[in-house]
């Protein structure tokens, strides 16, 4: 699913912090500054990674899609970026020592990405700053590529809220932080050749390995019958969700 996105100019264009509400609180929270190191955790092809590095030390960057770290490499490079590393691993698996990352941020931000998804992932985020951290996860999102597909598979449509982040705010509030959330109501807008679009929607069914290559011909042949000159298009609606907390510091 994500390796199909790497080339999309979506995921290659860097935010800019006049206008992106997700930098600007960063920003104004203090968590942009000239002597700061940063971990993207999710960071696809580092399109965040590459507008923060011009306001920090250092960042880094880690995704578990190998063509999101090609694509975002070759990015860095374009953008004349020097002091972003980016990382092939997966976030669920890898060893905060392996890397030396434990406690080695200033900073830890997942933007938009499914690498938070379990207690464990976010032991590690917690152990890899001493100090601030930022989560954004899109919520109630209503994709009409999506709907149609879910019904022509006769799978129900779900808008619902996005069920890690209510985990990550309960386990937050449970483990004493105090955490601050913004809301930001968002459009995405979806252009994409057929080759790249099957695999991404099927992907976004949330649907098995197994259960995903058994509707693959189903898949295909209903955004091919509903495409227009060989792609498919659409625009999403949705709640972005942020959240951020630091570390208490001490009296």
């Amino acid at each position: 699913m994500w390796d199909s996105q790497a080339e999309r100019e979506h995921y290659l264009t860097v935010p800019d912090f006049a206008d992106d509400r997700f930098l600007i609180e960063m920003k104004q929270r203090g968590y942009i500054e000239p002597g700061f190191r940063v971990l993207d955790v999710g960071c696809g092809a580092g399109a965040y990674s590459a507008a923060i590095s011009r306001h920090v030390l250092s960042v880094v960057g880690t995704d578990f899609s190998q063509r999101m770290i090609e694509s975002g490499t070759a990015l860095m490079a374009r953008e004349g970026v020097t002091n972003v590393e980016l990382v092939w691993d997966n976030w669920h698996t890898l060893g905060l020592e392996d890397h030396g990352w434990r406690e080695a941020f200033d900073v830890a931000f997942v933007h938009n990405s499914p690498a938070l998804s379990s207690s464990g992932a976010l032991e590690k985020l917690l152990d890899s700053s001493h100090r601030y951290f930022a989560v954004s996860s899109p919520s109630r999102v209503k994709d009409p590529v999506v709907d149609r597909l879910r019904a022509a598979l006769g799978m129900p449509t779900q808008h619902g809220t996005n069920g890690n982040f209510l985990y990550l705010l309960n386990e937050l509030l449970l483990r004493g932080y105090k955490p601050e959330l913004v809301y930001e109501d968002s459009q995405w807008h979806t252009d994409q050749p057929l080759e790249i679009a099957i695999p991404f929607f099927a992907g976004r069914l949330n649907l098995t390995a197994h259960e995903r290559e058994a509707l693959l011909p189903d898949i295909e042949q209903h955004l091919r019958s509903t495409a227009m000159d060989g792609r498919v298009q659409g625009t999403t609606t949705t709640t972005i969700q942020m959240i951020f907390w630091e570390e208490p510091r001490e009296s």
